[in-house]
């Protein structure tokens, strides 16, 4: 989005800083005083392009502090001494909320401890980035050095345009036990809230979208994971659990031991949990292997908000033919979920599928999205995840995106029943 500045006047250094103080000491006290800030009532929803240089330095100000109080409410590093102190800048062109964390978090940028925080700083926002024109995502910097200055192996392929017909398509269901090599034990790696297990109940919607792209979309389907059907006999003789539970590392290991370079990709890696990451790599890296088209990632969300819900979609920032693939998921789950039962008429579905930079994403060549059925923390979700009928509706509404996308539907702006 190019932003042009006629018109505006000129404001001097000094004078923003001032502003930025004068704004922060003016919602300090009313940040302290709940718990958690409405984003929209302290920043407005008007089209950040409209906005003078003065105004944007205003909400600069305010997604700091905000962002800051939501952040340090939690000890996130074992080693974290002090809070984490994050700065928030509204990026015209790109149209993204860009976040420092600081040149020291730099190195942690692949850990556990960092993906928390990052999911926890774009959840604060969503809402807000969903009614805002102008902004469509979060991207994070440290010490204003993107993650590549540290991990130059995450830097993403660049997409490859499909000259055919959709031919091949991954289906990801997160995650998966993996080996850690800290401890010597298998872990689990997905969200749990009270009983609800992120890795067992993506495999439930992960079974439903197969066969529904193998049927309506007449498409071929790459599993990164073993299915439930599997059965509880089947075992991953290392760990002993059945391989339906198992990370994909493991199981493309299993399929695909000619190429290393799929599962085994940090062969030089001492981290603890390499293993780990290697299995966020390992769903995109296959996709690019078998020359898949698109590749949906399903994932379940947990908030410390519990009346957070709903279903949200998430795109690689800076890629176009991704979002218009996110967007036609999004309208075209809510259609089928609102028609499925009158249970889930009202069932809360994003408007806009959400710019991050997440591995599964990032690192795939083709259209990719990750999709998350809905918040662990939250009963009803939990209700809708374990219902059949849901599950069919929600993947059903995946499978006919994919198609509008493939079509070349334009579902940005199409009208929501």
């Amino acid at each position: 989005m190019k932003v042009t500045t006629a018109g505006f006047r000129p404001v001097r250094r000094g004078r923003v800083r001032a502003l930025a103080l004068t704004v922060l000491m003016g919602i300090a006290c009313a940040v302290s005083a709940q718990d958690q800030p409405d984003y929209k009532d302290y920043l407005g929803t008007r089209d950040i392009s409209t906005l003078g240089l003065e105004e944007r330095a205003s909400l600069d100000a305010k997604l700091t502090l905000l962002l800051n109080a939501d952040l340090n409410r939690y000890r996130y590093f074992p080693d974290q001494i002090g809070p984490i102190e994050v700065t928030a800048k509204v990026d015209l062109t790109r149209g993204l909320v860009v976040v420092d964390l600081g040149e020291v978090y730099g190195p942690k940028a692949l850990e556990l401890e960092m993906e928390r925080v990052q999911s926890d700083l774009e959840n604060a926002i969503f809402d807000w980035i969903q009614q805002t024109p102008g902004v469509g995502g979060v991207d994070f910097l440290y010490g204003g050095k993107e993650l590549y200055h540290w991990f130059p192996e995450e830097r993403g392929p660049e997409p490859v345009s499909s000259s055919g017909a959709f031919e091949t398509a991954l289906v990801s269901a997160a995650h998966g036990f993996y080996f850690d090599h800290g401890s010597g034990a298998w872990r689990q790696q997905g969200n749990a809230h009270s009983g609800a297990i992120e890795d067992d109940i993506t495999q439930d919607f992960a079974s439903e979208l197969d066969a529904l792209l193998r049927s309506e979309s007449l498409v071929f389907v790459h599993l990164a994971r073993s299915l439930k059907p599997g059965g509880e006999g089947n075992v991953h003789a290392a760990s002993g659990k059945p391989w339906w539970k198992i990370a994909a590392r493991y199981w493309l290991q299993l399929e695909h031991p000619d190429a290393p370079e799929v599962w085994n990709s940090l062969p030089g890696s001492t981290a603890p949990d390499r293993e780990r990451r290697e299995d966020a790599r390992s769903r995109p890296l296959v996709a690019n292997h078998i020359g898949a088209v698109v590749a949906f990632h399903l994932h379940a969300d947990t908030h410390a908000d519990t009346s957070t819900r709903g279903i949200r979609v998430y795109h690689q920032v800076g890629r176009d033919a991704d979002e218009m693939l996110g967007d036609c998921v999004l309208r075209h789950m809510q259609k089928q979920i609102a028609a499925s039962s009158a249970t889930y008429r009202s069932y809360p579905v994003a408007r806009h599928s959400m710019a991050v930079n997440r591995t599964e994403n990032r690192l795939a060549n083709m259209p990719s999205v990750t999709i998350s059925v809905g918040s662990l923390s939250n009963a009803d979700d939990v209700a809708a995840a374990h219902d059949p009928l849901f599950q069919a509706a929600a993947m059903s509404g995946v499978e006919q995106g994919f198609r509008a996308f493939r079509e070349g539907g334009q579902c940005a702006d199409a009208p929501r029943p």
